[in-house]
């Protein structure tokens, strides 16, 4: 009944992710943001990859309990060995870093620009000593 609402959500959810993707160049805190999400394994991306093979285990408990269910079996001692186990798989850490190149890209890039700013302007500072 709610199926709908969900949809929205999560349509919704892809277009906020997207214009963070566009925009967090902008913003050193944006991409702060994106890197430590990457490294505490809280990003958009491992949150759906974890929600999909939770869905795919949902479907896969449901199928090994109905089907017996509309058989009308009852479980076996035997059966209990093939019940649908979750095994979450989570990216390598080499994914874990690729993801993490662009956002320190930005950050290191960020940083340089305004260390060479503040180093020009500190030039011509009155108070500054001159060598």
């Amino acid at each position: 009944a709610v199926q709908h609402l969900v949809d929205e959500f999560d349509a919704q959810a892809v277009k906020r992710q997207e214009t963070v993707s566009l925009l967090q160049y902008l913003s050193p805190a944006i991409l702060t943001a994106e890197a430590l999400s990457v490294v505490s394994g809280t990003d958009t991306r491992r949150f759906d990859a974890f929600a999909a093979q939770t869905r795919a285990f949902h479907e896969d408990w449901r199928t090994f309990f109905a089907e017996r269910i509309a058989k009308g079996e009852r479980l076996e001692a035997e059966d209990f060995d093939r019940i649908p186990v979750f095994a979450h798989r989570d990216d390598t850490i080499m994914s874990q870093l690729r993801q993490l190149l662009g956002p320190m890209a930005g950050i290191l890039g960020a940083l340089s620009i305004s260390a060479v700013w503040a180093i020009r302007r500190y030039k011509f500072y009155p108070a500054a000593e001159r060598r």
